[in-house]
């Protein structure tokens, strides 16, 4: 099995512009596709993470994306998938 990795970037966000994004999958192609932007763009604002609460949250539920709620960083919440 592939080793999951936790890519850490920016998307819109439902009440603000931007908001810290987070989701486990196992390659940047996969995470692209889910937050709906090219590899390309993808690699030039995402990149992975090994921020331990970032990588707690966003692991237990692979392939889904986590926005951060508010201003702490911590309350991320699960959002639905571009793909």
């Amino acid at each position: 099995m592939t080793k999951l990795k936790v890519f850490a970037g920016v998307c819109p966000g439902r009440k603000m512009p931007q908001v810290s994004t987070i989701i486990a999958t196992t390659s940047q192609a996969q995470a692209a596709k889910a937050v709906g932007e090219s590899v390309s763009s993808f690699r030039q604002y995402w990149s992975q993470t090994g921020n331990e609460i970032q990588c707690q949250i966003a692991l237990s539920l692979p392939e889904t994306l986590f926005q951060a709620s508010g201003v702490d960083k911590k309350d991320y919440i699960a959002v639905p998938s571009k793909s």
